[in-house]
């Protein structure tokens, strides 16, 4: 049964049920009446929460109808934008991440190799030492490139 059919079945019954009691009212039977009083109200009450749940909606559909074929669309349109930035922003900083896990893995695995073909660290400190001495001779080689060309330019000025 459908709900309209249910409801218009149940007045129906509710109406019968008080004219019986109308033509009661003389024996003295006012049990069932107040309680058929009580039905009708509840059928009345279940039946404007219905409608107006069914208003409701109807109005919700129209809104998103109307939102989806022009009102809304740059609302609409502003979210999509602003869910494909958090999605992009999300997978950048899983790619950072993940790079950031393969130079670790890649410093780890280097200095694995390096002591797997018999490097000690007395010879890695070495590397490390033998390679800030060139920077410092590269630096001073730059700064001494820079004093004798200013020398040179002060002369033939």
């Amino acid at each position: 049964m459908d709900s309209s059919d249910l409801t218009s079945s149940v007045k129906r019954d509710i109406t019968e049920v008080q004219s019986l009691c109308a033509s009661m009212d003389g024996y003295g039977a006012q049990s069932p009446c107040e309680e058929a009083e009580y039905l009708n109200k509840s059928l009345e009450k279940y039946t404007w929460r219905n409608q107006r749940k069914m208003t409701e909606a109807r109005e919700r559909e129209s809104r998103f109808v109307k939102q989806r074929s022009g009102e809304g669309a740059h609302i609409l349109q502003i979210f999509d934008d602003e869910r494909l930035l958090d999605d992009s922003f999300s997978s950048g900083v899983a790619i950072l991440a993940k790079y950031a896990e393969q130079r670790d893995r890649l410093n780890f695995e280097a200095l694995d190799v390096l002591n797997t073909v018999g490097l000690s660290n007395s010879v890695l400190r070495l590397i490390e030492r033998h390679n800030r001495v060139d920077t410092c001779i590269k630096y001073a080689g730059m700064i001494a490139t820079i004093v004798i060309l200013y020398l040179f330019i002060k002369w033939t000025s």
